[in-house]
């Protein structure tokens, strides 16, 4: 679990998602955003239920959740007070076992306090589906070799119709395809000498969304942890060694 309040300030990550200035979808690209994590209830004639926090976990190997419960749910009003917000959960990796259930309820109202409203849940896990789940583009990490030589091709899933990106970090210079229909997409990247660090780039409806599948984290700080309450990722990269 994270305290989005306990800094004073993040800066958001290239790539971020923005629904109409909705702060708290942009949770569902960077959980560290100050504005994460669902309201309080209102009170009405009584005490309001508090709103649910945030939860990322990601990881570059599978995860096994067998028997796992994920909740982030708003809590209950009570004498006439309305129910909490639900958080927000993001989790990512190259697979897992499913949990059990993942939860981003309101809380309930009670008497004339009204219920919350859900919170957001992105899972980018390849072949993983959930119900009222947001999805990002997702790589397929077979299809991303620790060395190339003049051009790799990196496969994954999208949503049908939209643009995806691979943007490497040094030069911003980007290598883009449209998804197919049935969700697929091929970008023949080029690499340079050296390493090439890439990101995945969807352009989706609500705004471009970065992917959170790959074999390194960039952190808020660069690359490194500097103090432990900034050792949080903000995003995946690919990083690719060209070879002659």
């Amino acid at each position: 679990m994270y305290c989005p309040t306990c800094e004073d300030a993040w800066s958001l990550p290239q790539g971020v998602l923005v629904k109409g200035g909705d702060a708290s979808a942009r949770c569902l690209e960077d959980v560290r955003t100050v504005e994460c994590g669902g309201s309080g209830g209102g009170g009405a004639t009584g005490e309001g239920g508090a709103g649910a926090g945030s939860v990322l976990i990601v990881s570059l190997e599978p995860i096994d959740f067998s028997g796992a419960t994920l909740r982030a749910n708003g809590a209950a009003g009570a004498s006439g007070g309305g129910g909490g917000s639900g958080g927000n959960i993001l989790v990512a990796a190259p697979g897992w076992t499913a949990p059990s259930a993942i939860e981003v309820n309101g809380g309930a109202g009670e008497g004339a306090g009204g219920d919350g409203a859900s919170g957001h849940l992105r899972i980018d896990v390849p072949g993983a589906t959930w119900d009222g789940a947001f999805i990002g583009p997702r790589l397929d990490p077979a299809s991303a070799p620790l060395f190339g030589t003049d051009t790799v091709t990196l496969r994954g899933t999208a949503t049908p119709g939209d643009t995806v990106h691979a943007e490497r970090a040094d030069d911003d210079t980007r290598t883009s395809a449209t998804v197919a229909a049935d969700g697929s997409f091929e970008l023949a990247v080029p690499l340079i000498g050296g390493t090439n660090r890439l990101r995945i780039i969807e352009d989706t409806s609500v705004g471009p969304v970065r992917g959170w599948i790959g074999n390194a984290f960039e952190f808020g700080t660069g690359m490194r942890c500097v103090t432990a309450s900034v050792c949080v990722p903000i995003g995946a990269f690919i990083d690719i060694v060209r070879v002659e």
